[in-house]
Formats: C-alpha cells, sequence, structure tokens
C-alpha cells in the first residue's frame, strides 16, 4: 500500500520551527491544495508511489520541480517513514482508506488506519526534531455515540463515536478512523507528541484530477438523479478549507486538540435545492433531462394514439366529406401540445419540482439537521466557504473532467 508523504521547510513567522521541514502523508485530493499553498515558501519532498495519474497533478503544481520530491512507503510498514521524517520539525498524517462496501473490514480498513497512524506515529516518537503533528480525522469519529441528533443539539470536539455501535452497525470506515484517533490520542499522551486533529465531514470542492473522491461521488449521484438517496444528513466542508485548516494547524502555536470541520449540516432533498438555486448548470441538466423524457413519451404516445383514431377520421370523411371542421386527429395533436406546453410553463416557474423525484433508501422518517460547533475552527482563522459555492465548484469541476455532461 503506497502512501504520500511531504517534508517542508517553513520560512516564516514561525522560525523556531523552521529547522528543516515537515513530513506529510496524506489523501491525493486535500494534498493538493496544501502542497499549492506550501510551495510557494517551502520546499518539501513528497512520498508516494509513481503513478502518474494519481501524483501527476503534484508535479505540476508550481514550483514543484524544484522543491518535490517523490518516494515510495507503506503505511502498514513499520519504519516505513524514518528516514523521510528525521530531522524535521512537522508531520502530517492524512491518509486513511475510504470505501463503504468492503468483504474484509479488518483487513482493507481497520489494519491500515489503525497500524498507519501508529507507524507513523512511532516514526516521530524517534525524532526529537518533531514539534506537531497533525492528523486528519473525521466527523465519524464524533457524531456516532448514540446521542440523539435534533436541530437544538450543537455537536462539538467533545464528543467521540461509540466504537462498539459502530461495529454492531457494521459502519466500518466510521469504525476504522474511530479506532485509529483514539489510539493515535493514547500514543501521542504516553510519547509526549505535540499532536492535532482535524475532523471534516464531507469534503467537497474543485477537484485537483479526474477521480472523484467518496464525497464528491455523493454530489454525482444526487445531481445524476439517483432513485434513492440516504435518510441522512450530510456534512459538509470545502476542500480548500480542510487544506487551510492544516497548514494553520501546524502554523499557530496555541492550537491544540480536535478541531471539527462542517460549513452546514444538510439531508440530500435540501442539498439538491441548494445546488438548483446556486448552479444554473444544475438548472439547465435537469431541464434538458426532462424535457427529452417528455418528448419521448409524447411521441410514442401520438404514435399509439394516431393508430386509434385514424380510422375513425376515415368514418368522419366517409360520412361527412364536406366538413370544415379539423379532424379528431389534429385536435389530439392540439390537445397533447397543450399539455407538454403546461408541464414546461410549470417547471419554468418552479425548477425545483424535479428534485424530489428521488425517494429515501429506507422508510425511516427523516431526522432534521443538528448544527456542528465551528468555534475552535474559526480559532484556527477558517472562515468556512458557503455550500452554494462549494456545491457551484463542485459540479463546475465535474464537468470540466467530463464526469457529467449538459
Amino acid at each position: 500500500m503506497c502512501n504520500t508523504d511531504l517534508k517542508v521547510n517553513v520560512r516564516d513567522k514561525r522560525d523556531e520551527w523552521a529547522r528543516k521541514g515537515g513530513v506529510c502523508e496524506w489523501s491525493f485530493w486535500v494534498h493538493s491544495f496544501m502542497a499549492g499553498e506550501a510551495l510557494a515558501p517551502t520546499w518539501l519532498y513528497c512520498q508516494s508511489n509513481n503513478d502518474l495519474t494519481k501524483t501527476g497533478h503534484l508535479l505540476a503544481l508550481d514550483g514543484a520541480k524544484e522543491r518535490l520530491h517523490l518516494f515510495k512507503a507503506d503505511l502498514v510498514e513499520e519504519g516505513s517513514f524514518d528516514s523521510v521524517i528525521e530531522g524535521c520539525d512537522g508531520v502530517f498524517h492524512t491518509a486513511s482508506p475510504v470505501a463503504v462496501e468492503v468483504s474484509d473490514p479488518q483487513a482493507e480498513l481497520i489494519d491500515p488506519a489503525l497500524r498507519g497512524t501508529i507507524n507513523i506515529l512511532r516514526s516521530c516518537a524517534k525524532v526529537p526534531s518533531v514539534k506537531r503533528v497533525v492528523v486528519t480525522s473525521s466527523m465519524a469519529t464524533i457524531v456516532f455515540n448514540g446521542k440523539s441528533l435534533t436541530p437544538d443539539v450543537l455537536v462539538d470536539e467533545s464528543w467521540f463515536s461509540n466504537p462498539l455501535l459502530l461495529e454492531q452497525s457494521k459502519l466500518w470506515y466510521m469504525l476504522s478512523k474511530t479506532l485509529a484517533e483514539e489510539a493515535a490520542w493514547k500514543f501521542a499522551k504516553e510519547n509526549g507528541i505535540d499532536m492535532v486533529t482535524l475532523n471534516p465531514g464531507w469534503v467537497i470542492g474543485p477537484l485537483s484530477h479526474p477521480t472523484p473522491s467518496l464525497s464528491v461521488q455523493e454530489v454525482l449521484k444526487l445531481i445524476k438523479g439517483a432513485q434513492t438517496f440516504p435518510n441522512t444528513p450530510y456534512t459538509w466542508v470545502d476542500v480548500r478549507d480542510v487544506a487551510n485548516a492544516h497548514i494553520q494547524a501546524y502554523e499557530l502555536l496555541e492550537a491544540s486538540g480536535r478541531f471539527c470541520l462542517v460549513e452546514t449540516v444538510s439531508d440530500s432533498s435540501e442539498t439538491l435545492k441548494i445546488s438548483c438555486t446556486s448552479s444554473t448548470l444544475r438548472y439547465i441538466y435537469l431541464k434538458s433531462k426532462f424535457l427529452l423524457g417528455i418528448t419521448s413519451t409524447i411521441i410514442s404516445g401520438i404514435n399509439m394514439i394516431l393508430l386509434l383514431i385514424i380510422p375513425l377520421d376515415d368514418c368522419w370523411h366517409k360520412f361527412y366529406p364536406a366538413s370544415s371542421y379539423s379532424t379528431i386527429t389534429q385536435h389530439v395533436q392540439r390537445l397533447l401540445l397543450l399539455v407538454l406546453g403546461l408541464l414546461l410553463l410549470s417547471f419554468e416557474m418552479n425548477p425545483h419540482v424535479l428534485l424530489t423525484h428521488g425517494r429515501p433508501a429506507d422508510d425511516t422518517p427523516y431526522v432534521p439537521a443538528f448544527q456542528v460547533s465551528q468555534e475552535k475552527a474559526k480559532g484556527l482563522g477558517i472562515h468556512f466557504t458557503p455550500l452554494e459555492v462549494s456545491l457551484k465548484d463542485t459540479i463546475e469541476s465535474l464537468k470540466e473532467n467530463n464526469l457529467i455532461s449538459f
């Protein structure tokens, strides 16, 4: 299993921390925005496999030719990161397997997340120069504790998910992240490591490469008109805010503990409505899909009706050959056109009419969205990107990468 590492030499106000740099082992999406920020004032080494489909966008960043070097490492191999971390001041650990359906949860999710995190921290503990480790966790380690999630509930960093509950519910990814963060805090405290964890929700925003993340795939399903959707709230956050939070969590000496990163909590229907009102692309896509469907239905209907009424037309003209009235066929055609016109007018006046074409994946009543505290995140200087902007940029990026077309 190959992953990405970054060594950073920070030349800023934090001189006492800027000796040789940091190592960052991260996911392939967040790292693009982090590296874009870091390359300007720093030099770095990035550890990864040699798959250009996953790393080519990194090599294309400004300054990458001079300051970016790729290596290979394995999260689950103890000591794999020792030589890279040697002499560094900071470490960002952001990579963890993400999957909803797995055949072997222990091998595919839990072991890489848990062992990988401990291996990174164990390497950090060997290097006296490491001043801080920033770990990318998840809101999955916070909200699954059995507490009621209603509109008056404010979720904050003091919440911890219940591993037993996650195991019973077979929420394997959530379990892997929860176990990994628990183990990280235990190891950090026992070994005197200054560690900060960031807990983002569903991360969306512009893509850095053509392969969409699991979060962006959810948006893709929604805008393509999934027949069913999860009857649960989403905790949305922009990828650019997540990347910025990582940098700030490293640079600010006063940063400590956990940080929830969520801009908005909304369900699927509400997300679609926001997407529709904030993006003309969504409107055009739905309208074209609607028109194609209606046109196809009308044409099929006209053909079937005409087959039935043409004989009536023949009879009409046989008994009333001099009639000046329109034929039955013409009346039917006009009626069908009138119906089509009314449907189009309805859609023009209320484009949201098509946003309810999907249905919940189960019959469980939807629980209104809860709230997530932003107080600590704002202490990092994070000003969250509005969901409307994140969705618009996500959709435009999907279009640019030919993942949707309209």
